[in-house]
């Protein structure tokens, strides 16, 4: 018996062991499946649980959607008759200073400004929000 046929072999044995090893362990974590159904009562009572957790969720999201639905404000014609006020009569928030520095010197990404800044993204826009309804 020659030395590589030797080694043939061991490699062959532990890869046989390694199989085993994998085998038992999977077979382990497996999931016991479900038992199977005996009966046609077996699936009238599993139809009826259904059912009953479909009414039970049906009723859940009516009563979410119905909490969901603000109901409208009386909207007033006064709110449409206040002057507006100039942009540069506004004086902005001294944290969105630099923020409008940078607008001003004409960078006008949100990602840069942000980046720039050390504010987040949302942030960022949400005060360039801000601003465009001030020159509005």
């Amino acid at each position: 018996m020659s030395f590589e046929l030797l080694v043939q072999f061991l490699v062959l044995g532990a890869t046989a062991v390694l199989f085993w090893v994998a085998r038992r362990d999977l077979a382990s974590r497996a999931v016991p499946s479900a038992p199977p159904l005996q009966s046609t009562e077996d699936l009238e009572q599993l139809c009826g649980t259904l059912e009953t957790l479909v009414t039970d969720l049906s009723q859940r999201l009516t009563a979410l959607e119905q909490a969901a639905r603000v109901p409208a404000l009386p909207v007033s014609s006064a709110l449409f008759s206040l002057p507006r006020t100039p942009a540069a009569t506004v004086a902005p928030n001294a944290q969105y200073a630099p923020v409008y520095a940078l607008l001003d010197e004409g960078v006008s990404e949100a990602s840069e400004i942000a980046r720039r800044t050390g504010l987040s993204r949302g942030e960022v826009d949400l005060i360039l929000g801000l601003r465009a309804r001030q020159v509005l």
